[in-house]
């Protein structure tokens, strides 16, 4: 349900009138210069509350001007009263104030509980500041909004290769990412750090791409099963290395890797379904052995996994959206048991899947880009619903999907590149 911010009713500062703060003595910072140092200020506030940083919305500056240009016309402090016209909502809030100066505005807001909520409240991840300068006073409007859906800005440059992508992890805050690449190189945006790549040493096509628990390294993992470790992630061993030791080892290809939840280990599923494990990971079962117990097990290529919360079990799925879990991992619904309640589902194949930070639910992702959502897992969006709102390219299809560290957002990696933001995932 959309709805404005709780606190909006009261969300008004009037710097030296109501509030006492300083009167200014010369003319007051004009547009150019106040403006982004509300900006900049709101967003170290929420830096040191650890909170992410608010991007700002051309449409939002445009309606904070022109309430800040009425209020300074009116001589009267006062909120706007259409600001339910603005689009691309879930929650709306607003700040209006007055004053001599930015500082002594940011630190009346600061002082106030209401703006104070306003500027931390995490939910909102853009801004709109509009400023109107008369004589010596500062006439000021904060528009804040979580969007309905957001897709993840362009990415800061970094030489890409042609090669398609295959993966994609968090960074330790949610606001930026990694993506790897079939040669092994890998694309940094956001805050992600450079930690290396396997381009030009890795033995064959890379598959995968996972994040080590405290999202600071990543493991690459290829066709053949060798794995590459990156910032803190350790090398723990391969399939390879498991056939030079002598142990019986199939040769389906390698399709997925997952770390453990001390970051100590990785389980790495080949196509078979079977399970390969390094480290300190436990083996918890696999397909092949489901199949051997006599389960009835459809003829679906594994395509992907996902760990437990706690590491004790792992969810395998399959090309048609089937979910076998082992462990303490605890079944949530499938896309197959879906069709069977009669929910009307298209036929694209699944290609990934996601857990949520309790482990109480996961997501699976399909080729065509679309989210399906079980247990605690939140519905914040899909590629095809952003395509229709021509915010994703047409035809764009997803390749893997990528939970934020907190579990309140994932990223979505297109074929294209693009990786597209829902939720809190904002780099």
């Amino acid at each position: 349900m959309r709805a404005l911010s709780a606190v909006l009713a009261a969300a008004v500062v009037a710097v030296g009138g109501l509030i006492g703060a300083p009167a200014a003595h010369a003319a007051a910072e004009g547009r150019e210069t106040a403006e982004p140092a509300f900006v900049q200020l709101a967003n170290q506030h929420r830096a040191e509350n650890g909170v992410g940083a608010l991007s700002v919305a051309d449409d939002l500056v445009e309606y904070a001007r022109r309430h800040s240009q009425e209020m300074a016309d009116q001589s009267d402090l006062h909120h706007s009263t259409q600001l339910r016209t603005l689009t691309n909502w879930n929650l709306l809030g607003e700040n209006v104030g007055r004053g001599g100066s930015v500082i002594a505005l940011d630190t009346a807001f600061m002082n106030s509980t209401a703006h104070r909520d306003n500027v931390l409240r995490p939910e909102f991840s853009e801004v709109g500041v509009g400023v109107v300068t008369v004589g010596d006073t500062i006439w000021v409007t904060f528009v804040f909004r979580q969007p309905m859906v957001v897709a993840a800005p362009a990415p800061v440059p970094t030489a890409i290769s042609d090669d398609g992508v295959v993966g994609i992890t968090s960074t330790s805050t949610g606001r930026g990412y990694w993506v790897a690449h079939r040669d092994g190189s890998v694309a940094r945006h956001g805050d992600a750090a450079d930690l290396g790549s396997a381009a030009g040493r890795a033995a064959a096509e890379i598959v995968a791409m996972t994040g080590t628990p405290s999202n600071q390294g990543y493991w690459l993992l290829d066709r053949d099963g060798n794995v590459y470790a990156f910032g803190d992630a350790r090398y723990q061993g391969s399939i390879p290395g498991l056939r030079a030791e002598g142990r019986s080892v199939g040769q389906s290809g390698a399709v997925s890797i997952i770390a453990t939840a001390s970051g100590k280990g990785y389980w790495i599923l080949d196509l078979s379904g079977g399970i390969f494990t390094f480290g300190d990971a436990r083996f918890q079962g696999s397909v092949p052995g489901l199949r051997a117990a006599g389960n009835n097990i459809g003829p679906a290529e594994v395509i992907g996994m996902a760990p437990t919360a706690s590491g004790g079990g792992y969810w395998i799925v399959d090309s048609a959206g089937g979910v076998f879990t082992f462990g303490d991992a605890g079944f949530q619904g499938s896309i197959p048991a879906l069709r069977a309640a009669g929910v009307p589902i298209g036929r694209a194949e699944v290609i990934g899947m996601a857990p949520t930070a309790s482990g109480a639910g996961y997501w699976v992702l399909d080729a065509a880009g679309g989210v399906f959502t079980f247990g605690n897992a939140s519905f914040l969006g899909s590629l095809p619903a952003l395509a229709q709102q021509g915010r994703a390219p047409a035809g764009v299809q997803g390749v893997a999907v990528a939970p934020t560290p907190a579990g309140n957002g994932y990223f979505v990696l297109g074929n294209t590149g693009d990786v597209f933001g829902f939720g809190a995932a904002l780099s």
